[in-house]
């Protein structure tokens, strides 16, 4: 992840306990303090900031769909941390983020934060596309910019865009 030393910004964050996967899995995690709603909150933090190892991770969230309610309800009564998504390459600048609440009523709520920058706002679009494909959670985007990279609205980058004639 991004080395950050203070809470200079929303963005900004202080990493410890990070830790390459031990099962080969392309992303490392940690636990991250974040600035939140005006505090101070430690949230679990996961990096993929390779865009190369995308598929690998998707195809892993796909083959873990059905087992998503379960799964998400044994982490919040387990960890009780809300989670981190960081999808900015080392040394990057101009984070952006996007806040979500993911809620099934009597089993959880979990916030999850998203941060990225310039090159992986595309990205960003897709992971965040993929909060709302399980109709079992509800999703609320709380707060956070659009898809936005070098000033210009992004888009999906798997979206077909239909050219109007």
């Amino acid at each position: 992840m991004p080395e950050l030393t203070s809470l200079q910004g929303p963005e900004s964050y202080i990493p410890y306990g990070e830790r390459r996967s031990t099962a080969g899995l392309p992303f490392t995690t940690g636990y991250v303090d974040l600035q939140v709603s005006g505090g101070t909150a430690t949230l679990f933090a996961v990096s993929f900031p390779d865009a190369t190892d995308d598929s690998l991770i998707l195809n892993l969230i796909n083959t873990y769909r059905p087992l998503a309610v379960p799964l998400l309800t044994q982490w919040v009564q387990q960890q009780q941390y809300p989670v981190l998504i960081d999808l900015r390459a080392p040394g990057s600048q101009h984070t952006q983020r996007a806040d979500y609440l993911l809620q099934k009523e009597g089993a959880f709520t979990l916030p999850v934060v998203f941060l990225w920058d310039n090159y992986s706002a595309g990205r960003a679009g897709n992971y965040m596309q993929v909060l709302y494909s399980n109709p079992a959670i509800s999703v609320s985007r709380l707060s956070g910019s659009g898809f936005t990279a070098f000033g210009k609205e992004q888009g999906n980058c798997f979206q077909i865009d239909r050219p109007v004639f």
